[in-house]
């Protein structure tokens, strides 16, 4: 009795779990039809769709073959060489029966000897040209590194605090122990640079404030006086402001309308020692 019992819950369970596996439908020449429809309906949307975009199009000329211009560019191009070249290469396949191979050599070797001769002489005028806008370049401004640069930049950038220092009325070009340039806006940026690098300042150029912005004047820092602070901004410089004069006079008669103080080059790298 036991036994029988196990047997038909076991049957009951069975019934009651689902099929893992549906077998589908067949598909009936009535649904085959009704994909074929939807099919060719779509093509006939599509192209209706173009057409209507494109209204200088027609039905016709979508299916009218025309032959690609590149085709055409590509024929034309086989038909003729290219414009500097030669129908075969010389003593390679294709060359051109009774060529006379010595006379070619001949004209190719006077031409080679043509551009030799004339090479020397464009080269000689070319670095005359160069010659002297480089010295004069050189002469105003000192090159940064070991060796003197071939071509300058558009504008110097200082070399601590990132700003146009050929565009600051306080430009500096500096000179250290070690032979590196340095450019800077500021006198404040010079002294932090070398502080910062641990260098010594060896010379340096400033620039003249009174000097005309079309024609700047740079000055022997050493032999230079300076106002410091100055209640006028000076143009492109970091803080504080400093202008540099030729000498003591023209730095005291510029004072009352400047302001600041007026200090000798000594006087001004004691403010930042």
């Amino acid at each position: 009795m036991t036994k029988d019992k196990k047997i038909d819950i076991k049957k009951e369970v069975d019934a009651e779990e689902p099929e893992l596996y549906v077998e589908p439908p067949k598909l009936t020449g009535r649904d085959a039809l009704g994909v074929i429809l939807a099919l060719v309906a779509l093509v006939v949307i599509g192209i209706g769709g173009y057409i209507w975009l494109n209204p200088q199009l027609s039905a016709a000329s979508l299916f009218k073959h025309q032959q690609p211009a590149a085709s055409a560019k590509n024929a034309a191009s086989t038909t003729a060489p290219a414009a500097g070249t030669t129908n075969a290469a010389p003593g390679g396949a294709g060359s051109m029966p009774g060529m006379d191979m010595s006379g070619q050599t001949t004209d190719q070797n006077s031409q080679s000897s043509a551009t030799t001769s004339s090479a020397p002489a464009a080269e000689t005028s070319t670095q005359e040209q160069a010659k002297a806008p480089a010295e004069s370049t050189a002469a105003a401004v000192p090159a940064s590194g070991s060796a003197a640069a071939e071509t300058q930049p558009e504008h110097f950038i200082c070399d601590f605090c990132g700003m146009f220092a050929d565009r600051s009325r306080s430009y500096i070009i500096a000179q250290w122990t070690d032979g590196m340039t340095s450019h800077h806006d500021s006198w404040d940026c010079v002294f932090k640079y070398g502080k910062a690098n641990k260098m010594t300042l060896a010379s340096a150029k400033v620039l003249d404030f009174s000097s005309p912005k079309g024609a700047p004047v740079m000055l022997d820092a050493a032999g230079a006086w300076y106002l410091h602070k100055t209640k006028e901004s000076i143009a492109g410089s970091m803080p504080p402001n400093v202008a540099a004069y030729a000498n003591r006079a023209a730095a005291e008669k510029a004072l009352p309308a400047m302001g600041g103080e007026a200090l000798d080059f000594a006087g001004l790298k004691a403010k930042w020692e």
